[in-house]
């Protein structure tokens, strides 16, 4: 049975993206300041890279309690497993970056050119964002995190049950 079609796997998704939204984009729009989206969004796809690692690696608390364990490390690790995209690899490496520029730099402001960089990893679905929401870079950012989080709750959830991606 293709996983998109398996009530458990879409069950398990669907609360997994509604986790995702309730925590992520109600903050975020109330505080109607994006960054607060890129951060809650980098600690959420964080989460779900750990998870990912518990679940692959017979022993995968192990490498999970060096608290200096840095994201970047984490997607790598992760990505050597060879069941992430590349797509997915480079939009969480872009979402990482995006989170420093806004966690480490005092009155940071996202461009379009680094929200561009990030939505193309998303391909045809950052196109059809794009259209969706003209000339509304905070529509595509809405629109982009939960994709990228969504995408990367799809290889959780099938780790974590046990189905392939």
């Amino acid at each position: 049975m293709h996983r998109d079609h398996d009530p458990e796997f879409v069950e398990w998704v669907a609360a997994e993206m509604a986790q995702f939204r309730e925590h992520v984009t109600e903050a975020a729009n109330a505080s109607g300041d994006q960054r607060l989206a890129v951060l809650l969004t980098h600690l959420y796809t964080e989460h779900l890279l750990e998870r990912y690692l518990k679940a692959k690696l017979p022993k995968g608390e192990r490498l999970l309690k060096d608290e200096f364990l840095m994201y970047q490390k984490k997607l790598d690790f992760a990505a050597a497993l060879g069941e992430l995209d590349n797509q997915l690899i480079d939009g969480l490496g872009k979402l990482n970056k995006l989170r420093n520029n806004c966690a480490h730099k005092f009155k940071y402001s996202m461009d379009s050119e680094e929200l561009e960089k990030l939505g193309k990893t998303l391909g045809k679905e950052y196109s059809e964002f794009k259209e969706k929401y003209p000339n509304d870079e905070h529509g595509w950012l809405g629109a982009t995190l939960p994709k990228i989080a969504e995408r990367l709750a799809t290889v959780v959830a099938s780790a974590e049950i046990g189905k392939p991606v």
